[in-house]
């Protein structure tokens, strides 16, 4: 890991600072949420009813309209029902 808490001169200072995990408990099931979110927003969860997660500014940050996440899925071969991909993506 490239950060280094509480460590030589600054040990004293950073000990006092609090760390993201110390708080883990009041964010209980955020990262549940916020995983169906993800995956809904890129169209990787079908089985999900779309009702159930959080559209919340979608449009703002979502993913453009270019090209559809199916697009990029069948050109990768990525198979998001199934929950595989296809081997040969980077035969050299």
């Amino acid at each position: 890991c490239f950060h280094h808490y509480a460590i030589g001169k600054n040990a004293n200072a950073r000990s006092k600072v609090k760390h993201f995990w110390e708080n883990g408990s009041l964010y209980a099931g955020t990262g549940r949420k916020a995983m169906q979110r993800l995956l809904g927003i890129v169209h990787m969860n079908p089985e999900v009813d779309p009702a159930l997660w959080d559209h919340t500014e979608e449009d703002r940050y979502g993913l453009g309209g270019v090209r559809t996440p199916e697009k990029f899925y069948q050109l990768f071969g990525i198979d998001v029902i199934q929950k595989k991909t296809q081997r040969h993506l980077c035969m050299f």
